[in-house]
């Protein structure tokens, strides 16, 4: 809501902010789409077009309007391709985290280590990892599990700090399983923490809950040049994206994936996530040799 919000405000109100909604024409807001991807970009375009369509649907909804505009309207295609997913392989996982545990270590600390395995095993978006709380509504030791109930905010609130907010979607609340390895990770790290009663923060700063653009990205980014990964550089986010394709490649199905993540729709997670690693492109054509002989051997 807050993006739809922020794009009608810089974008679509200084245009067309003095019309009625009733009275806004496809032609109009195709031609503001058309400036907006001249004078800005093409994503400032397609997102104000995108916050449009929101708003008109709901004009919709409560009769205020007979014919959504918005039909019909082309958004522009971006001149620059779009940046190429990165597909973190199960090597450069391990180590990216190897080179957070030592990073820790040379801090003195626990958490760049045991926050960026959370992410990579699990799943979890970032504001989701820095809400959990140990114990049974959070990280479940002995159930070996983490319910996800709650998420940071990514902006501050009016008293300067980042607010716990529901999940993303009704989807988002679930219990994702967490493997053996991790699980030691997590107690080791309970260990260290000057956090480690129920209900207390599983990641802070110290004693603090974290800042969510700050200590975590700049943890992940020094493990990521300490690892040696090479271009293109991988996002914090594409953790989640390695967790996706890797229980993709373990013969999970969509459906299941889906959960885990989160989504409501399996089509979503195809879309976004239903990469193959770059190592199983390039052995594809010895694969289909081994198949191709495996096949005629047994016909012969």
């Amino acid at each position: 809501m807050r993006k739809y919000e922020s794009t009608l405000r810089i974008d679509v109100l200084p245009r067309i902010g003095h019309e009625p909604v009733t009275a806004i024409q496809r032609g109009q807001l195709q031609r503001m789409v058309d400036e907006l991807a001249v004078e800005r970009s093409a994503e400032h375009a397609r997102k104000a077009l995108v916050a449009m369509r929101v708003l008109m649907r709901l004009a919709d909804r409560d009769g205020l309007i007979d014919n959504d505009p918005c039909r019909g309207v082309r958004a522009p295609a971006d001149p620059e391709p779009m940046r190429a997913a990165r597909v973190l392989e199960p090597h450069e996982i391990t180590a990216i985290i190897d080179a957070a545990d030592q990073d820790d270590l040379r801090l003195g600390r626990s958490l760049g280590g045991p926050l960026l395995a959370l992410l990579a095993f699990t799943g979890l978006r970032l504001g989701e990892a820095l809400a959990l709380p140990w114990g049974p509504e959070g990280v479940d030791l002995e159930n070996r599990c983490l319910h996800v109930l709650r998420a940071m905010d990514r902006v501050r609130g009016l008293d300067g700090r980042f607010p716990f907010i529901p999940p993303k979607t009704r989807a988002s609340r679930r219990t994702v399983p967490i493997g053996a390895d991790l699980t030691r990770r997590l107690v080791a790290h309970r260990a260290r923490s000057r956090t480690r009663q129920d209900g207390e923060l599983v990641f802070t700063d110290p004693g603090r809950p974290l800042i969510p653009n700050s200590q975590p990205r700049r943890a992940f980014q020094r493990a990521v040049r300490d690892a040696g990964i090479h271009e293109p550089f991988p996002k914090l986010h594409d953790l989640r994206h390695a967790y996706a394709s890797a229980l993709l490649a373990a013969g999970l199905t969509v459906h299941a994936v889906a959960q885990l993540l989160g989504h409501s729709s399996p089509q979503l997670v195809m879309a976004r996530y239903g990469h193959a690693y770059r190592t199983e492109v390039l052995s594809a054509a010895d694969r289909l040799d081994a198949l191709m002989a495996e096949r005629g051997t047994r016909a012969a």
